[in-house]
């Protein structure tokens, strides 16, 4: 799209253009049709400020000192945009080039989760003593919760490397008896899943994501655990993400990413509206849940039975504002329960 041409041309003949095609020779731009064509005159409103003038005529309003963001097809990841303004202002604040940092670390610095979270999911049965709800129902709502966080943030993250800003892959980490953290080995690797499979086996199941939708990944971990420690040497074991930000971006071109850094009244309005958004969406779902199991003969017994009970919305909620909302008490002593 080429804006110098469109600037040269307002100030030589003004800003009134005859037509969507006069508009696109100017810009050399190919002419596009349809749906095309609404989708083209959309990407132009990130260059410039453009309204309707008589008949076909169309009239450029403003030029634009810098492109604005992107407009994506949001339909299938409601947080969008917030979430990868939330994540390029804790990476640029952070000023290193590159960060190693769980999903749990990332989804507390871009507060999508709050203080208590990390504490409770680690302590499920002593925090379902502690809030008065069925365990079970902690565990549907942590593997819940933690495969759609996943799936929300990696859509971020995979949209930040698209457009160049990161490039990011999910490494291994694991934590060593002796209290050492650092990537995985090729052996150590190829041992954690001798131990995911054996525990899968007796399980009675074939693949891990059978294990997650069963609503007993929380089990599985402790039992891949237990393995774990007869080695001797490896305590447990998380993923990462092992994130690069673009040098030549921050350097060369400063005046771009101004448009990602946010005062602090600004992001505390995103996170808010973030965070409001969550909350909103995690007792919806909840309610989709209990609505489908109430239906559905064929789910398993235990998912079925939770997700049924008249309550299991209103425990939703509950675990939300202990986990979720950023107006949280922290919850200090939740070991020492029971």
């Amino acid at each position: 799209m080429n804006i110098e041409n469109l600037t040269s041309y307002i100030e030589e003949n003004g800003n009134e253009f005859k037509s969507y095609r006069h508009l696109c020779e100017v810009l050399d731009e190919k002419v596009k049709g349809g749906k095309s064509k609404q989708l083209h005159l959309k990407e132009m409103g990130r260059f410039f400020k453009l309204s309707k003038g008589k008949g076909y005529r169309l009239i450029v309003d403003e030029v634009y000192d810098k492109p604005k963001m992107k407009q994506t097809n949001r339909r299938n990841n409601v947080y969008g945009e917030m979430v990868e303004l939330a994540i390029m202002d804790y990476l640029i604040k952070s000023k290193r080039h590159t960060t190693t940092a769980t999903r749990n670390h990332l989804l507390g610095e871009i507060e999508m989760i709050n203080h208590n979270f990390n504490t409770c999911s680690r302590n499920r049965k002593k925090f379902a003593e502690f809030i008065e709800v069925d365990v079970d129902i902690v565990n549907d709502f942590f593997d819940n919760t933690n495969g759609n966080f996943r799936r929300i943030l990696e859509r971020a993250l995979d949209e930040l490397d698209e457009r160049a800003v990161i490039k990011y892959k999910v490494v291994t980490i694991v934590s060593k008896m002796n209290g050492e953290n650092r990537k995985a080995t090729d052996e150590e690797l190829e041992f954690i899943l001798e131990c995911e499979k054996t525990v899968l086996n007796d399980m009675g199941y074939d693949k891990k994501r059978d294990v997650r939708n069963s609503g007993k990944w929380f089990n599985f971990t402790e039992e891949v655990k237990k393995l774990l420690h007869q080695d001797g040497e490896i305590n447990y074991y998380y993923s990462s993400y092992e994130i690069v930000v673009n040098k030549k971006f921050i350097k060369e071109e400063h005046e771009k990413i101004k448009q990602y850094i946010i005062t602090e009244s600004e992001r505390v309005d995103n996170r808010d509206k973030l965070t409001s958004t969550i909350e909103e969406n995690l007792v919806v779902n909840a309610a989709k849940r209990q609505e489908k199991a109430r239906v559905d003969h064929e789910m398993n017994e235990v998912n079925r039975r939770i997700r049924a009970t008249f309550s299991y919305v209103d425990d939703v909620k509950k675990l939300v504002n202990f986990v979720i909302s950023p107006k949280a008490t922290n919850i200090n002593d939740i070991k020492k329960v029971g």
